[in-house]
C-alpha cells in the first residue's frame, strides 16, 4: 500500500521515523482503546462535513499568515541582525579597550562601545561590497574595525 496510515482490523500502522531511505513504523492496537470505536460511513461523512469549512478557509488563512510574515520579516530580520552585530561589538570593544589601555588614552569602555557603534559602519560597508562580488576574506570585518578604532584612538591621543 502507498498510504500514510494503514488501518487493519486489529491496529493502525503509521510512519514513525525516517533514517536515510528506511522508514520505521509504529503500530497502535485497537485493543488498547478504553472504549469501543466504531466508524461507519455516516460518522465519516459527519467528520468530513465538519472539516470541510475549515479546509475551504485554509488557503485564506495561509495567505494571511504569509502576508503578515512578509510584512514583519524585515523588522524582525533587522532586529536580529542588529542584535548580532551589537553582541559581536561587545567582544571587539574589549580588544579596542585593551588597545586603549596600551595607548593610555582617557576613553572608558562605555565610550569605546559608543564609538564602536559608529566605527563598525566601515566593516559593514566593506563586508557588503565584498558580498556583492561573492568574495570572502576571513576576519576582514574584525580587522577593519580594529584598524579604524586604532586610528581613532591614536588620532585623539
Amino acid at each position: 500500500y502507498n498510504a500514510l496510515i494503514l488501518a487493519t482490523r486489529q491496529a493502525l500502522v503509521y510512519p514513525d521515523k525516517q533514517q536515510g531511505n528506511a522508514i520505521s513504523t509504529k503500530m497502535y492496537y485497537f485493543s488498547e482503546l478504553k472504549r469501543s470505536l466504531y466508524i461507519d460511513h455516516a460518522l465519516y461523512s459527519k467528520m468530513v462535513q465538519r472539516a470541510d469549512p475549515l479546509i475551504k478557509k485554509l488557503p485564506k488563512i495561509i495567505d494571511t499568515f504569509v502576508i503578515i510574515g512578509l510584512l514583519l520579516l524585515p523588522f524582525f530580520g533587522g532586529l536580529f541582525w542588529l542584535s548580532g552585530t551589537l553582541f559581536g561589538l561587545i567582544f571587539l570593544t574589549i580588544l579596542v579597550w585593551i588597545m586603549e589601555k596600551i595607548a593610555k588614552t582617557s576613553f572608558g569602555y562605555k565610550t569605546l562601545f559608543r564609538l564602536g557603534m559608529h566605527g563598525v559602519t566601515w566593516s559593514i560597508l566593506f563586508s557588503f561590497m565584498l558580498g556583492i562580488t561573492n568574495q570572502s576574506v576571513p576576519y576582514l570585518y574584525n580587522l577593519i574595525f580594529i584598524v579604524w578604532m586604532g586610528f581613532v584612538l591614536f588620532k585623539n591621543k
